[in-house]
């Protein structure tokens, strides 16, 4: 795993010999050329928020929209921000490096379709509403009756659904070790994803 934020008393600072290791991150770090390195530590929160295996948006199934609006928001990058070729390969670096196990990885993809789920209830709710407004023909209320059914259907499989991923939040938890971070130790809760590294989070150093 990549340790790239360490803890120095109360504040999180870029651990930079840990960073400069990994071309990908290096990169994005040695591109900013400002004093405070500003904007490169904005893309290094994006990165750990897109790809923090305990983070928001791995572990809420966000598709890939809402887990960039997410980070965009959170990083404090401008909104009309777009990760490059250099980000996105530094994302695709530290996904690869943690080490996920089957059932974490299982999980992911039963929370994003569970995620997904809940939009096509939203889309399909919608339909019906337009459906039962416009209704003036056997053949339109016929296919508001097949969205109902369609609903009913869903619902019915959902509580087995959710179910199944209560019990594959048990057996990850199970998996997962514990422990405390303090002044001087690596900070293992940041790009190698064991925890969510805020942008509003006080005390974090400009790295010069």
């Amino acid at each position: 795993m990549i340790h790239v934020w360490k803890v120095e008393g109360d504040r999180l600072e870029l651990n930079k010999e840990q960073l400069l290791q990994y071309k990908a991150l290096s990169d994005i770090y040695g591109r900013d050329t400002s004093k405070g390195k500003e904007f490169a530590l904005m893309e290094l929160r994006y990165i750990n928020f897109r790809a923090d295996k305990n983070g928001y948006c791995l572990n809420n199934g966000l598709s890939d929209k809402e887990a960039h609006e997410y980070a965009v928001q959170h990083s404090g990058l401008p909104k009309d921000y777009n990760p490059d070729s250099k980000v996105k390969a530094a994302m695709k670096l530290v996904l690869g490096s943690l080490n996920s196990t089957v059932v974490e990885n299982s999980l992911r993809s039963a929370l994003k379709a569970l995620n997904m789920s809940a939009k096509l209830f939203e889309k399909m709710e919608i339909m019906l509403e337009q459906k039962v407004e416009t209704a003036t023909t056997l053949d339109t209320i016929n296919e508001a009756v097949k969205i109902i059914d369609e609903i009913k259907k869903q619902s019915k499989e959902l509580p087995e659904f959710i179910s199944t991923i209560i019990e594959l939040q048990k057996t990850w938890a199970s998996e997962q070790k514990g422990g405390t971070v303090r002044g001087g130790r690596q900070y293992t809760s940041s790009l190698d994803g064991d925890d969510d590294l805020g942008y509003t989070d006080a005390g974090v150093d400009r790295v010069e």
